[in-house]
């Protein structure tokens, strides 16, 4: 019974990597790659690009200038320190997880099959010894290693980092300026507050910027890829916000476009500030294109039209390579067990 296990994980092992092969971002060209032109010219750069030595030295300096020799106060100083030390971090991190997306499935694809292989000599009544059984714990080792350090590097990427902060400015405020503002399902990235009588940032938080900013996790939300009623704005909703509503106007909704670059700021000043009003300070209204009243904005919406799915594209690939990871963890440690069994049961025949 303890070979046909052995030889059932084995097989899955090695299938389940073989699958990741063909889903894993990093690998299929969706994300860390750099664009190239005919000519071998690099038009954009990628995580496999960047050179974290770069980071790592530009802190160094940074930290070791004199208190006469730094810009600005010592307060905005540190402030740049903290953020060059998070680039660098995020450099080494992205270099882990493309590394780590290459070695671990293509080792659990080999040492999956060579137990496979193994384990069905085995289960035919092919006696190899302790061999099988000693493959079979390094194979379940080393496999989970590469697989369980992957799934952590590639969560915290997933989950944590903000798409498109810019490391190399060298004024860390302009770091958003090419980032997306974070909306909820609906869309939506001001909501209406009573207490307030305006709109707040949904995800506004006071202690960290990255909070109101896109993450790759967001990706699969429908707001940010193709959807009809963003597209086709049956209802109006969709259509950019009128300040001063009249009779004949265009068509009237709760979008509102918003610079990406200072948005927590804007956050900050609508949370414990002044909150976004329209001129009577009342919520926004939706309007139809012959000035029809059709309802009011309870939350405010930053959506684009698109006909494209790359996003959701990125976000399903990458969410089945992390969750697959995870599985290939648990049968590589399954895999080790089986293997210590198997010896164990060797040395008492």
């Amino acid at each position: 019974m303890k070979n046909l296990i052995f030889l059932c994980i084995a097989t899955c092992i090695f299938i389940l990597s073989v699958i990741v092969l063909n889903e894993a971002p990093i690998i299929n060209g969706l994300l860390g790659k750099g664009t190239y032109d005919t000519n071998v010219v690099t038009t954009s750069d990628g995580w496999y690009d960047k050179d974290c030595g770069y980071y790592n030295d530009n802190y160094k300096i940074n930290k070791e200038l004199n208190s006469e020799d730094i810009a600005g106060t010592q307060e905005e100083h540190d402030e740049y320190l903290k953020f060059l030390k998070e680039g660098r971090n995020k450099c080494y991190r992205n270099k882990a997880m493309a590394g780590l997306e290459y070695a671990a499935f293509n080792v659990n694809v080999i040492f999956g099959l060579t137990c496979a292989i193994l384990g069905l000599l085995r289960y035919y009544g092919n006696n190899l010894g302790k061999s099988i059984s000693l493959i079979g714990i390094v194979s379940g080792i080393i496999g989970f290693v590469l697989a369980f350090v992957y799934v952590i590097y590639s969560g915290i990427i997933f989950t944590q980092d903000v798409v498109n902060k810019d490391y190399d400015v060298d004024n860390y405020e302009d770091a958003y300026q090419s980032a997306l503002i974070k909306v909820d399902s609906e869309g939506a990235y001001l909501k209406w507050d009573d207490s307030k009588n305006g709109y707040v940032c949904i995800f506004y938080d006071k202690n960290n910027k990255d909070s109101v900013y896109l993450k790759y996790s967001d990706y699969g939300s429908k707001c940010l890829n193709y959807n009809k009623h963003i597209y086709f704005k049956q209802d109006y909703k969709f259509v950019l916000i009128n300040q001063s509503p009249t009779s004949g106007m265009k068509a009237s909704g709760c979008l509102k476009t918003v610079n990406a670059q200072n948005f927590w700021e804007e956050c900050k000043t609508y949370d414990e500030g002044q909150p976004f009003q329209l001129n009577d300070q009342n919520k926004a209204k939706i309007y139809d294109a012959i000035g029809t009243k059709l309802g009011e904005c309870d939350k405010i919406y930053f959506a684009q039209d698109t006909l494209s799915k790359v996003k959701k594209n990125l976000y399903n690939q990458w969410l089945t390579t992390i969750i697959l990871g995870i599985f290939i963890s648990l049968l590589d440690i399954g895999l080790t067990i089986l293997g210590f069994l198997l010896l164990f049961g060797s040395n008492s025949n």
